[in-house]
C-alpha cells in the first residue's frame, strides 16, 4: 500500500506577542566587512505556551512573534557578515533569508547586518559548505545532499523510501533526532560549522517523463541530486545525472534529460512546468536544506548577538520555512499542472519500489555504522518518529 501523508498544520499563539510575517522578504542588509567581538552574557526570557483545538486551524496564517530586545551596537560594535545562496533573488527561500537576516539585524540594534548574495555568485550549491567552513563565507543556505561525505548523518534523511515528504513533520523529526544524537551535532562543529536551520523541501518525485511502473525507468536520464538517488536510479536501469536546477530548463527542451527529480517550489522557480508533460508525485526521497554559519565567526560574536542568533534558529525557525515550502509547493502544483499530467505507479510496482528503497537504505545505514555512531538505530528512529507523527500538530512555545 502506498503510505498516506497526511497535512499537517502548525498553529502559533498570537497571546502577549506582536506578530511578524515571514512572507514578505524585506531587505535590510548592510556591506560586507571585517567584525569585532566583545560583550557580556544576558538571560533568557520567559515561556509560555497555549494549546488551541486543531480543528481549529485548518487553514492559518502562520507567522513569527517579535520580541522585545535590548541591545546598545554602539558599545557591542557592529558585524558585517555575508550569506551565500545558490537559488535566485526572486524565489520565496531568498525572500525567507532576507527577512530573517532584518530579524537578526532588528534585534542586534543594527550590530549584525547580513548580506544575502543569491544565485550563486558567491559561492555553488556545490561550494557553499567548504566555503562556510574555510571562512570565505559566513554563511550560506546549503543543499545537504551535495555533502553526504561531509554530513552523513544528516544524510541519512536523504535515503530513499523513508516515509518522509510532508515538511512539517520532516522537520520536527530531524530536530528530534538532532536533540537525541550527539554525532548529528557534532559534524557540523567538527567542520568549523554552526547549524542554524535545518528541514525537508517535500517529497522528490520524478518529473518530465510518465512514470507509472518500474519498466518506466529503464534507459532513461534522470536528473538527481547524487548521492542515494543517484544509487537508486541505477538499481532501477536509469542512467543519474549531476545537474544543477539552472541547467534543467535548457537540457529537458534539448532532450538532453527524460526526466528529473525536483520539488514543486523548485518546478515553479525555474520555470520547469513550460518543459514538462508529466508529473508523478509518489514520494522516492527528500531534499535536505538549511542554513550554517561559520562557527569561529559565531564564537567571535557578542554574547548578546549570539542570543539573538540562536533564538532565531533552531527547530522553530526550520519549521516556519517548512511550512511556507509547504504553501508554496501546493500552490505551485496548482498552479502549473493540469490533473491530467499528475500520474501515480501502479500499486503493485510502489509496493515493489518500496521495498527496493528501504532494502538498500538499511544497507547504507549498516555500512554507515561504526563504534561512535549507531546509523541502524538511526534510521529506525525515523521510521518509528514518522510513524508516531501521523497526527502531528506542532504547537510552538512563545516567549514574551
Amino acid at each position: 500500500m502506498k503510505r498516506k501523508i497526511m497535512r499537517r498544520h502548525i498553529a502559533l499563539c498570537a497571546a502577549l506577542c506582536m506578530t511578524a510575517a515571514l512572507l514578505t522578504g524585506c531587505g535590510g542588509s548592510a556591506a560586507t566587512g571585517s567584525t569585532d567581538s566583545g560583550g557580556a552574557e544576558s538571560g533568557n526570557s520567559a515561556a509560555s505556551t497555549y494549546t488551541p483545538d486543531p480543528a481549529e486551524y485548518e487553514l492559518i496564517d502562520v507567522s513569527y512573534f517579535d520580541r522585545s530586545w535590548s541591545m546598545d551596537s554602539d558599545e557591542l560594535g557592529v558585524f558585517n557578515l555575508d550569506l551565500t545562496t545558490h537559488d535566485p533573488a526572486s524565489s520565496m527561500k531568498t525572500q525567507f533569508l532576507e527577512e530573517w537576516c532584518r530579524l537578526v539585524q532588528e534585534a542586534t540594534d543594527g550590530g549584525v547586518n547580513i548580506t544575502i548574495y543569491p544565485g550563486g555568485t558567491m559561492a555553488s550549491a556545490s561550494e557553499a559548505l567548504t566555503a562556510v567552513e574555510t571562512g570565505s563565507c559566513d554563511m550560506a543556505w546549503f543543499l545537504g545532499s551535495n555533502f553526504s561525505d561531509i554530513l552523513p548523518v544528516t544524510c541519512i534523511f536523504y535515503l530513499p523510501g523513508l516515509g518522509l515528504g510532508d515538511n512539517i513533520t520532516d522537520c520536527d523529526i530531524m530536530w528530534d533526532l538532532y536533540d537525541k544524537y550527539p554525532a548529528f551535532e557534532q559534524e557540523y562543529t567538527d567542520n568549523n560549522l554552526k547549524l542554524i536551520h535545518l528541514y525537508t523541501c517535500g517529497s522528490i518525485s520524478i518529473n518530465g517523463v510518465k512514470v507509472t511502473s518500474l519498466e518506466d525507468f529503464r534507459g532513461k536520464n534522470i536528473r538527481t541530486t547524487g548521492g542515494y538517488a543517484a544509487d537508486l536510479m541505477e538499481l532501477l536501469g536509469a542512467s543519474p545525472i549531476s545537474m544543477g536546477p539552472g541547467d534543467l530548463y535548457d537540457s529537458m527542451s534539448k532532450g538532453v534529460l527524460d526526466g528529473y527529480g525536483l520539488e514543486w517550489s523548485g518546478i515553479k522557480t525555474f520555470n520547469l512546468n513550460e518543459v514538462t508533460d508529466y508529473y508523478n508525485n509518489d514520494p522516492l526521497w527528500v531534499t535536505i536544506l538549511g542554513v550554517i554559519m561559520n562557527l569561529d565567526t559565531y564564537n567571535s560574536l557578542p554574547a548578546e548577538y549570539q542570543e539573538v542568533i540562536d533564538y532565531y534558529s533552531g527547530r522553530d525557525m526550520s519549521l516556519q520555512q517548512a511550512y511556507n515550502w509547504d504553501i508554496e509547493n501546493r500552490e505551485s502544483q496548482e498552479s502549473l499542472s493540469t490533473p491530467e499530467q499528475n500520474v501515480s505507479f501502479d500499486e503493485a510496482d510502489y509496493a515493489e519500489l518500496m521495498e527496493i528503497c528501504r532494502n538498500y537504505s538499511e544497507e547504507q545505514a549498516e555500512a554507515l555504522t561504526s563504534a561512535d555512531f549507531d546509523a541502524v538505530a538511526f534510521l529506525n528512529d525515523i521510521y518509528a518518529e514518522v510513524e508516531a507523527h501521523e497526527d502531528f500538530v506542532y504547537y510552538r512555545e512563545t516567549q514574551g
